[in-house]
């Protein structure tokens, strides 16, 4: 088994490079191989990265020292992109309306002061809470990737069995071939709009 493998978003400090700062992100997910008698490992691995099960995950700003504001400031900027996403309870299909800033606190459950460091979940029945994805269409993403060039995109997989994964070279063979989960499909997505919510806007209605 390759050591480290490929990390999750926000696991051990990991945060793409195309990634903005202080901004909410698609997660990755979990790849393994269900014959790999390994398998075992790969799925416990999630249960021990807090963040490995989000939907999203926030990509912290930069700190400087002494800087004794920056914590407010990063919290109330997450709330405030928080409440700009449809939500959805991954788990009873609870209804998460309405989205304001008061509604989205009582999704949060912090392990830190810092929203990297914070879960989303229904604040009824405990299930993960997310934006509400499952009308992504992959026909604009497919459109965006070839009116910008064509580039070259970062795999959504996660996993602690790989070293790497393949790069997304060529879009279409890719869906093709894989046939990408919503959550797969707007963690590629997002690579390619300069802010989450334009992405949304124009792939899947899910922003308010």
């Amino acid at each position: 088994m390759a050591v480290g493998g490929i990390p999750f978003v926000g696991e051990n400090n990991f945060y793409p490079n195309w990634a903005k700062r202080s901004s909410w992100i698609f997660q990755r997910t979990l790849v393994c191989i269900s014959s790999d008698p390994n398998r075992f490992i790969a799925e416990s691995h999630v249960e021990r990265v807090p963040t490995a099960s989000e939907v999203i995950v926030w990509v912290p700003g930069p700190r400087g020292l002494f800087n004794f504001g920056a914590v407010d400031r990063e919290r109330d900027l997450a709330v405030g992109r928080l409440a700009r996403f449809r939500m959805r309870c991954y788990g009873n299909e609870c209804d998460l309306s309405p989205y304001s800033n008061a509604a989205v606190k009582a999704l949060v459950r912090e392990r830190s002061v810092w929203p990297q460091d914070w879960n989303l979940a229904c604040p009824r029945c405990g299930a993960v809470a997310g934006p509400d994805i499952a009308g992504v269409r992959p026909e604009p993403i497919i459109e965006r990737w070839k009116n910008i060039g064509r580039p070259v995109l970062e795999n959504p997989g996660a996993s602690p069995l790989f070293r790497s994964a393949p790069k997304v070279r060529d879009l279409p063979e890719w869906m093709g071939r894989t046939e990408p989960s919503h959550l797969e499909l707007c963690y590629v997505a997002q690579q390619m709009w300069p802010d989450i919510f334009d992405m949304l806007n124009q792939v899947v209605c899910a922003v308010s």
